[in-house]
């Protein structure tokens, strides 16, 4: 439960959350979780057609053994960060999966070793039987560094039973060739770099979120009724990016690069979305290109006349929302 220094960044400081055999219709969103021995464990399928587990817009971080675990069970996943554990996603004895618009990654660190693939898929049990399996997974990124990892994703099939694993538009690392049983369609983009915002293991400050030059931007297939990003920002303009997060090109752009961008991308725009388009348009009036602090901004005071921050420069400034 310590917050400060340096536990803060202790992994296995609890033990996890286990759904048991019988549990079923299970709902985990918006939730962060860190720190712990295992994230989420399911034990067996549920008594249901419903998965065991639908995970939705959730972080785990720094697990010291394994965040998702499933034995033959079901779960849904959607725009969720998978990060620097001891085993990001490990599938085993079958079961029914679903994954979309997952970030799953891990960079070897002074907590967590990145020993294992990010993600294992597997059709055997722990008595050597096998069950049928079934795991699709969509618009996603599998990648890891600072390991003694070469293939980020491990596909174990034995027997004759049924054994389903398909990847459609996917980024992911693998030195090997790929698993001759599982099935890439789409978007395959196979050892490129990811882009990601910032990763600075040192200093253990971590930004998943995806540069503007990112090969995973705009490389994913649109899935109705999934609007949303891991922040919560609209993926209904144009292809979505690959992983939990979309890249939002307004936060670069100024007046003119949006407008330009609107005339070339008007027919994918949403209605309700040129609304937002707009606002954002008419709030950069106030904004010069490329200005990084408040002394960049001119708006015009009560009188009409130009106000000019920069000659604040050196001064504190009260800023009051009325």
């Amino acid at each position: 439960d310590r917050l400060d220094a340096p536990y803060k960044d202790f992994p296995g400081s609890w033990p996890g959350i286990y759904f048991s055999r019988s549990s079923k219709d299970n709902l985990m969103q918006f939730c962060n979780i860190k720190n712990a021995y295992q994230g989420v464990i399911l034990q067996n399928p549920a008594s249901n057609s419903n998965p065991k587990l639908t995970l939705q817009e959730t972080i785990l971080d720094n697990i010291s053994d394994i965040a998702v675990g499933c034995s033959n069970s079901s779960l849904d996943a959607r725009n969720c960060l998978i990060i620097n554990c001891g085993y990001n996603i490990f599938l085993t004895a079958g079961g029914n999966y679903n994954f979309n618009h997952c970030t799953v990654t891990s960079y070897g660190n002074n907590y967590v070793q990145h020993k294992n693939p990010v993600l294992s898929i597997s059709n055997v049990s722990g008595s050597n039987t096998t069950n049928i399996i079934n795991c699709t997974i969509k618009n996603s990124i599998f990648y890891g560094e600072g390991g003694i990892v070469d293939d980020e994703i491990i596909i174990s099939k034995q027997g004759t039973t049924a054994f389903n694993a398909s990847f459609e538009n996917v980024l992911y690392k693998m030195k090997s060739n790929d698993p001759g049983a599982a099935t890439f369609v789409g978007n395959k983009l196979k050892n490129i770099n990811p882009g990601f915002d910032s990763v600075d293991v040192g200093s253990r400050y971590f930004n998943y979120r995806l540069k503007s030059n990112s090969a995973a931007i705009n490389k994913g297939a649109i899935t109705t009724g999934l609007l949303f990003d891991l922040d919560g920002n609209n993926r209904n303009i144009g292809l979505p990016d690959l992983g939990c997060y979309e890249k939002q090109w307004y936060n670069s752009l100024n007046r003119i690069e949006l407008l330009t961008w609107i005339i070339v991308n008007y027919k994918k725009i949403h209605m309700k979305n040129l609304i937002t388009v707009a606002l954002l348009i008419m709030s950069t009036a106030f904004i010069q290109p490329n200005s990084n602090s408040i002394h960049a901004f001119k708006v015009k005071g009560i009188d009409g006349k130009e106000i000019d921050f920069s000659k604040f420069k050196g001064k504190k400034i009260l800023v009051v929302n009325t």
